[in-house]
């Protein structure tokens, strides 16, 4: 055997383990590839298994109701008519849709992650049909877990006079959800006519459009991509063990170890390891030094990109 093997072996790893630390150090850069799915609104009056039809609504054909008396009136709720047409009323409503996340994503969200949505629409605030007065309006997302957990909350505040204006809001969420994660998102609009008139009086919405943005799932093929990855706390232990079998290995392979010479009488003969196979013990110190410090610089390059798409988030936010 090679008198050099358990040397050489041993520090072969660490050149191996050095290079898999640097993949992860470029691990953020990969699976930036956003998609969308399609419009997810459901223009009918029958829920589908993805999205529910408009809860609170009051389904209409044509509007037919002006005043107390006419025909299809509204108990103060939104009248919604064919293409999602939506026309508020005298009670503060909140008109929404319920989507189920894992049936809108592909392979029902199997090794993927949904960054945030786009929510589109046009709107009409004062619509000229009574005296124009400035009506509430909002439009709003809301993510839910399985359990009814509310885990994420968005605002889009459209209380100010405007005519006919086409709205996108783009929005990520707090941090990357799968669809074990954020389960059920309500999607909507919530308003009313200050007037309190009997009628379709309030704020007016049509083309209404949302879309879940989605992309690869990072920790499916890095553990330690994010301390979010389901199995991180897992691999880590793991990663952190084999660094300890590598250190002893290492030890083990410079300490002064006793060999035996063929002679006549089979002579014992104690010689240093860093002798007989020319081990150079400082040299696999460095090795271990880049090793260590390269880890560090992992999660603070992870705990990094965490923080800036928080703060990218939270400016969003401040900024609607």
């Amino acid at each position: 055997m090679d008198k050099n093997y358990g040397y050489k072996h041993t520090k072969g790893f660490l050149v191996f383990f050095v290079f898999i630390i640097i993949l992860l150090l470029l691990a953020p850069v990969f699976g930036q590839t956003i998609s969308s799915t399609g419009n997810l609104v459901n223009n009918t009056q029958t829920n589908s298994d993805v999205t529910s039809n408009w809860q609170n609504g009051y389904y209409v054909n044509s509007l037919t109701c002006w005043q107390g008396g006419d025909p299809n009136c509204s108990p103060g709720t939104p009248y919604v008519r064919p293409g999602s047409n939506i026309n508020f009323s005298y009670n503060y409503t909140e008109l929404y849709q319920n989507l189920n996340v894992a049936k809108a994503l592909p392979n029902t969200g199997t090794g993927l992650v949904t960054t945030g949505f786009t929510f589109s629409w046009r709107s009409k605030n004062g619509n000229g049909w009574d005296n124009g007065n400035l009506d509430q309006l909002k439009a709003y997302v809301q993510g839910y877990t399985k359990s009814g957990q509310w885990i994420e909350n968005y605002n889009y505040n459209l209380n100010f006079i405007h005519d006919w204006t086409d709205f996108t809001w783009n929005q990520n969420w707090s941090k990357d959800r799968r669809s074990t994660d954020l389960s059920t998102i309500v999607f909507g609009f919530a308003g009313k006519d200050n007037n309190f008139w009997m009628g379709p009086y309030g704020p007016e919405v049509t083309n209404v459009s949302f879309q879940l943005k989605y992309k690869p799932d990072p920790c499916v093929n890095n553990s330690l991509y994010s301390p979010d990855c389901p199995n991180f706390q897992e691999t880590l232990q793991k990663n952190l063990t084999i660094t300890s079998t590598v250190n002893e290995n290492f030890k083990q392979n410079t300490e002064p170890q006793t060999v035996y010479q063929p002679t006549t009488s089979l002579t014992k003969v104690s010689v240093e390891s860093n002798s007989k196979f020319n081990v150079q013990a400082p040299e696999n110190t460095k090795e271990q030094k880049l090793a260590l410090e390269i880890t560090k610089n992992i999660f603070k390059q992870n705990d990094k990109v965490i923080q800036q798409n928080a703060k990218q988030s939270e400016q969003t936010t401040n900024q609607i």
